[in-house]
């Protein structure tokens, strides 16, 4: 899920509409449908896309400082910071708060270079005002703006307990509407604490199932290879012994049985099996 969010914002700064740590109206706003597009069924908005880019922010800004650090490496296959226990110790010293960012997963992490400003995407990358194409007009979202709520999504300080903008109360309907919202007693930041922590929980069970098939994988590989010592195996033991395998526990088992005892124990799975 954030990765499909990631390369749409990605998308958007190779076409030059990622501008002075912001996006434009238009590129923002395609984003923004896209992700609502694809995953309709969440419930998110607006505001909740753009409070998970402040937590995504607050996540790489951690992991930046770290990675300026002598000592420091980043292994992608566990999209998390790798450090010497030594070298940790000494920079959570100096730096207390960083002690929840020690194994946090950040996955893809030279994407969100490009989308906070540390590299120059290619196509266009990040531009100025002025190097835009002037022949569609557009509206820059910028850190530094107080604009209306419907073109202030940017990058800021990841402060999810800031009010939400007020709404313009054009008419007395939206006015009482507005009100009503405003009385009811909903935290804006219960709302986006509890949405950062849903999609955190689903990217998560995400890659602790694909840790799980992986490591699968390998023992079904290591058994085939193990198969494969064995000289005096015939056909129909080896492809007997092939299909028992597609059995997790049942791989585990004979991976771990000694080598010369391997033989009699597909001998005797067979057997069962009759």
């Amino acid at each position: 899920m954030d990765v499909y969010y990631i390369d749409k914002l990605v998308e958007q700064c190779l076409k030059g509409r990622r501008i002075d740590g912001g996006f434009t109206s238009t590129g923002w706003g395609e984003v923004v449908t896209a992700f609502l597009s694809r995953f309709p069924h969440l419930g998110l908005n607006k505001d909740k896309l753009r409070g998970r880019l402040r937590t995504l922010k607050k996540k790489y800004s951690a992991v930046k400082d770290m990675m300026e650090q002598s000592g420091f490496g980043w292994n992608p296959n566990t999209n998390t910071i790798e450090v010497d226990i030594s070298v940790w110790e000494s920079y959570l010293e100096a730096h207390p708060g960083a002690g929840p960012y020690r194994y946090v997963q950040l996955i893809e992490y030279e994407k969100l270079q490009q989308i906070f400003g540390d590299t120059v995407a290619h196509g266009g990358g990040s531009r100025t005002i002025n190097q835009l194409d002037t022949s569609t007009p557009v509206e820059v979202t910028n850190l530094d703006e107080t604009q209306s709520p419907m073109h202030q999504y940017d990058f800021g300080d990841d402060d999810m307990a800031e009010s939400p903008p007020k709404p313009p109360q054009t008419s007395d309907s939206r006015r009482r509407k507005f009100q009503s919202e405003e009385n009811s007693g909903r935290n804006p930041k219960s709302r986006r604490s509890a949405t950062d922590g849903f999609l955190d929980a689903v990217n998560n069970l995400t890659s602790v199932i694909s840790k799980r098939d992986e490591k699968k994988e390998l023992i079904f590989k290591q058994c085939i290879e193990a198969l494969d010592d064995i000289p005096t195996l015939s056909k129909d033991e080896y492809l007997a012994a092939n299909d028992m395998f597609a059995d997790s526990k049942t791989a585990r088992s004979f991976i771990n049985c000694k080598k010369e005892y391997r033989i009699d124990w597909i001998k005797r799975k067979m057997m069962s099996l009759d």
